[in-house]
């Protein structure tokens, strides 16, 4: 019987070689056919993959929090007894080379409160002179030093023609005029919360003509709290020439889908600020986009439907394909004295807060310059610091991510401090008045549901010491979009 001859290794060589190209070229081929059907699919469902990447959680990799290592521009980035310093030497401080590629922009109102007013010049405002700050509202006028524009001047027919609530406008205008809009509280007649919506969108408009082609503009308000070392850190770390729209994210107008199916649209709410870059605000004003009209009179109808204008100015930004880039907590709804300090308020840098108060502003400001560090953001736990720095114990409100343990009897408010102060590593003690109830919270896991009708009531306070001692923060969280975690 004949047997098998092994097949020579040059011939074996001649037949293998192809069958070998040949699987390489189909895995090649496969896998370009695959990633087609992967972007085509994408284009049609790029909504759910959108959704994905704002999840707060890790999800294919993608890490939780940006990885920023930066330093202060401040120099020096510290000084000291900040409180014996003039609001001069102070801004000598401030790195104002950065006003090159950043630029604030301020809105405001006439009948606001001018003491809150006057404290955001006075303060967050303060190292901005009046070339270098446009300051935008409802009428001309000079404040402290500033030229404050009437934005709403030029509003064009198509906002303005048969507009009953532009009639606040030309009365205000008309009573400033005569000179008696500040007397027998004539500006009680102004609703000004109803003619702010109309400045948004002229207010883009009007920042990019007079201060065109910067990286970023950072757009607050009178009550709203800046910290512009922060701020500065964490902008460098992005291209201006994208089109990036951030800020806290709240639910807006209601948008058809891809499908057709309606849902809300995501805004930047506008008492915490926001910031838009160069690439944003040109795709918003770009010719192709607004048709021959001018961004104000493109937008006239929504404008007059909606009762908001940061939510007006949102809508806009995503018809132009923008989405807002969710940065809850670091852009913060909340006023100094109302941080619900925890998990979501606490590693966290600090990019803005709203509602803040004159005094806590001017208070803020000054301290920052004391405190700020070369190479650390300021963090929620460092405002926690600030906030209960005059003792050990702190009364006041408590809503950090710690156990809550079963409720015991307790007659008083102090009974319940006691309580706290008597059980080793209790961080807070919170006190339900009308049952007696207290709670001492000592250690990180709970759900915040768990002590809501507790902090409903509100008594209650915090253990710095013990705070301190169980709550350092390892990680920087400069946290990555998402509107699943918002306000």
């Amino acid at each position: 019987m004949d047997t098998a001859q092994p097949i020579p290794k040059m011939i074996r060589g001649w037949v293998l070689v192809p069958i070998i190209r040949k699987r390489r070229l189909f895995r090649l081929f496969f896998l370009v056919f695959f990633t087609l059907i992967l972007l085509v699919w994408g284009s049609w469902h790029g909504d759910w993959v959108k959704e994905f990447s704002k999840l707060p959680f890790p999800i294919f990799g993608k890490p939780e929090y940006y990885t920023i290592t930066d330093h202060s521009l401040f120099e020096p980035f510290h000084v000291d007894n900040p409180n014996s310093k003039s609001v001069k030497e102070l801004c000598e401080t401030f790195p104002r080379h950065i006003l090159d590629t950043i630029q604030p922009v301020l809105k405001i109102g006439h009948g606001e409160d001018r003491a809150r007013v006057e404290a955001q010049l006075f303060s967050v405002s303060a190292c901005f002179s009046d070339r270098q700050l446009p300051v935008f509202s409802d009428l001309t006028e000079e404040i402290r030093g500033y030229h404050v524009i009437d934005v709403l001047e030029d509003l064009p027919d198509l906002v303005r023609k048969d507009n009953v609530e532009l009639d606040m406008y030309d009365l205000q205008k008309k009573m400033y005029i005569n000179g008696t809009l500040d007397k027998h509280d004539n500006q009680k007649k102004i609703n000004g919360w109803m003619l702010d919506k109309y400045k948004f969108l002229p207010m883009i408009e009007k920042a990019w003509s007079l201060k065109p082609n910067k990286e970023f503009y950072v757009f607050y308000e009178s009550d709203t709290y800046v910290f512009w070392d922060n701020m500065f850190r964490f902008l460098k770390n992005f291209n201006a020439d994208d089109r990036i729209y951030m800020g806290s994210p709240s639910p807006g107008r209601e948008r058809k889908n891809r499908w057709g199916k309606l849902e809300p649209s995501w805004f930047a709410n506008g008492g915490p600020g926001f910031v838009l870059s160069r690439g944003a605000i040109k795709a918003l004003l770009h010719s192709a986009y607004l048709g021959g009209l001018s961004l104000t009179e493109k937008w006239a109808t929504v404008t007059r439907e909606d009762s908001c204008g940061d939510s007006i100015l949102g809508f806009a930004l995503l018809e132009a394909g923008i989405e807002v880039m969710g940065l809850w907590p670091m852009f913060n709804p909340h006023a100094l004295g109302d941080i619900p300090f925890g998990e979501q308020y606490w590693c966290q840098p600090a990019l803005t807060l709203h509602r803040t108060s004159p005094e806590d502003m001017r208070r803020l400001w000054r301290w920052e310059f004391g405190y700020r560090r070369l190479e650390q953001p300021m963090l929620y736990t460092d405002l926690w610091e600030l906030r209960n720095q005059d003792s050990g114990v702190t009364q006041g409100r408590g809503d950090g991510e710690w156990e809550v343990p079963t409720s015991v009897e307790a007659g008083s408010l102090e009974a319940c401090r006691s309580l706290c102060l008597s059980q080793e590593g209790c961080q807070e003690w919170l006190w339900k008045s009308d049952e007696h109830r207290c709670v001492a919270i000592r250690s990180s896991g709970h759900s915040d549901e768990a002590a809501d009708g507790y902090r409903a009531e509100l008594g209650g306070g915090w253990v710095r010491e013990t705070v301190q001692e169980f709550r350092q923060c390892n990680v920087t969280r400069w946290v990555r979009p998402s509107t699943s975690r918002i306000f």
